[in-house]
């Protein structure tokens, strides 16, 4: 049930996280543009916080899984646990991953933006 649960809520935070990326991409919020300051501070301060709300969300259901796991005597019981902490580690990786590659991917954007608006 916590794997489920926290799958739902990384799931909403991921979506969440989506929406701020493309407000960081376009450059507009709710139809209205915005300054390369706004959308710095919205990398740093919303997008960021998500992605971390996803990392570690991840891998706290990881380790409460394993923890269920160790802590069982039924096999079957034991078996789902370790599965299910399998997911949560396999979620934490990929999220790791996902939210440094874009966390890269949107620094050179607003980068190129940024030096393309100067000109």
């Amino acid at each position: 049930m916590i794997v489920v649960s926290g799958t739902f809520v990384a799931v909403y935070v991921t979506s969440k996280a989506r929406e701020v990326a493309a407000d960081i991409v376009t450059g507009v919020v709710h139809g209205v543009p915005v300054s390369m300051k706004y959308r710095w501070l919205s990398l740093y301060n919303v997008w960021m916080g998500y992605m971390a709300a996803v990392v570690l969300l991840t891998l706290i259901l990881g380790l409460a899984a394993w923890q269920i796991g160790a802590n069982v005597s039924d096999a079957n019981v034991r078996l789902f646990a370790y599965l299910c902490a399998a997911y949560g580690g396999t979620a934490f990786i990929g999220a790791s991953i996902r939210a440094v590659s874009q966390l890269v991917f949107h620094r050179a954007l607003l980068r190129e933006v940024g030096v393309e608006g100067e000109r």
